[in-house]
């Protein structure tokens, strides 16, 4: 895991944007690192997820000290790379009884909002599946709605038409 700086460190509510914490910056722009040891029921080996879509720009995930996810690059100066948008999930096994989960998040792209924005879902991977599906079924119930009404309004736009003349 990387040595983050923690002369500067400053404890913040989560989920929130940085814009609330430092009124000096007009831009939200740079990175911080969140940090949470989660008790689990039992230390058994299991395995976990984590499913989170708040994140803006980029961010590494470290469970236990071991780099387990990463999405965009947090180094700075990576605003001109391909940047990956969405919903993200990753899994991983643990037997111990506690997680120390440490989330270093970058934002070098986004002037408005900086940080965990929103919460991360944290759970047996089973759990995670299910609230991953029943988001994305949702979601295309919603486009499969959305297409109706406007076939629907096609069909009345042309019936209307070719009564009038």
């Amino acid at each position: 895991m990387p040595d983050f700086k923690t002369e500067h460190a400053v404890n913040i509510p989560v989920p929130g944007s940085w814009e609330k914490e430092d009124r000096k910056k007009e831009s939200q722009i740079g990175s911080g690192t969140y940090r949470v040891k989660i008790l689990l029921p039992s230390s058994e080996k299991k395995t976990y997820g984590i499913l989170f879509s708040n994140i803006i720009t980029s961010a590494d995930f470290f469970i236990n000290g071991e780099k387990e996810y990463s999405f965009n690059s947090t180094s700075t100066g990576s605003a001109a790379l391909p940047q990956k948008r969405g919903e993200h999930f990753f899994f991983f096994e643990s037997e111990e009884s506690t997680v120390d989960l440490v989330i270093h998040v970058s934002n070098q792209e986004n002037p408005f909002f900086g940080g965990l924005t929103g919460t991360l879902k944290f759970g047996e991977y089973k759990t995670i599946l299910k609230e991953r599906n029943l988001s994305f079924f949702l979601q295309s119930f919603v486009i499969a709605v959305y297409s109706l009404h406007f076939l629907y309004v096609l069909v009345i736009y042309f019936a209307q038409k070719k009564t009038k003349t």
